[in-house]
C-alpha cells in the first residue's frame, strides 16, 4: 500500500507493482532523462528575453543547464546529432521513432551512414539516367562501412 510519499506503479491484470519513492527517484529520472534526452533542444534557443533583466535570467538559466548536463556526463551537442539521426531515419526509412530509440549509439550510426549512402547512390543514379556526365562515383550503399 503506498503512501503519500511515493507514486505507485501497476499493470493492469497483471500482479506487477512497484514504486517511485525517496529511494529511488533519482534512478527514476536517469531512466526518464535518457530515455527523452533525444528530445533535448538546443536551450539557448528556446528563450527570448524581452528585457534585460528577462535576459540575464534567462542566462543564468542556460548556465545552469550546461552545467547539470556536464555534472551528468551528457554533451548536448552529441544529443542533438542523435535527435537529428532518428529523426531523419524515422521519416526516410518511414520506422517507428520509438523503435530507431532502442538502438545502440553504433547502430544509429551505421544505420545512418548506410541510410546516407543510399540517398547518394539513389541521386547518383537518377543524375545519370537524366543524362548527367562527368559525375563523381559515388561509394557503393552495401558495401562495408565503418560508422
Amino acid at each position: 500500500m503506498p503512501n503519500q510519499n511515493e507514486i505507485l506503479l501497476q499493470q493492469e491484470d497483471k500482479d506487477f507493482s512497484s514504486s517511485i519513492n525517496g529511494q529511488n527517484f533519482e534512478e527514476f529520472q536517469n531512466i526518464i532523462r535518457a530515455m527523452f534526452a533525444f528530445g533535448i533542444e538546443d536551450s539557448e534557443s528556446k528563450y527570448d528575453p524581452a528585457d534585460a533583466l528577462a535576459a540575464k535570467i534567462a542566462d543564468k538559466i542556460n548556465k545552469r543547464k550546461k552545467k547539470v548536463a556536464e555534472s551528468k556526463g551528457v554533451d548536448i551537442e552529441d544529443i542533438k546529432v542523435f535527435s537529428n539521426y532518428v529523426s531523419i531515419l524515422a521519416v526516410g526509412l518511414k520506422k517507428n521513432i520509438n523503435d530507431l530509440m532502442n538502438y545502440t549509439i553504433y547502430q544509429l550510426k551505421t544505420e545512418f551512414k548506410r541510410y546516407q549512402l543510399k540517398i547518394n547512390s539513389d541521386i547518383y543514379l537518377k543524375a545519370k539516367l537524366a543524362g548527367a556526365q562527368d559525375l563523381e562515383e559515388v561509394e557503393d550503399w552495401m558495401g562495408d562501412i565503418h560508422p
